[in-house]
């Protein structure tokens, strides 16, 4: 794996796949995009407070760092719904 840097103790990649592979070792999806010395990097949890906190994916809180931070868009399934068989005939 390609570690730029680590921001906030969590590691910024250099690809999506290994963001992607960190977060999942850690039980979390998606990753965010953090830029370094100009650099594109990847990190994995769908934004930075889920990378540092797993425990608190809807904080909102942000790292104070000297980057620049752009979420991406998660994509939710669609979900799915029952169609329940409507009992139908009871016929004499």
């Amino acid at each position: 794996m390609a570690i730029l840097t680590h921001i906030n103790k969590a590691p910024l990649f250099s690809t999506i796949n290994e963001a992607i592979a960190w977060a999942r070792l850690r039980g979390l999806n998606g990753y965010h995009v953090h830029y370094f010395k100009g650099q594109k990097g990847y990190m994995g949890g769908v934004d930075h407070s889920q990378a540092i906190d797993p425990n608190s994916p809807g904080s909102t809180t942000r790292a104070n760092t000297n980057t620049t931070q752009t979420t991406t868009p998660r994509v939710v399934p669609p979900t799915r719904t029952s169609g329940g068989s409507g009992g139908g005939g009871g016929g004499y």
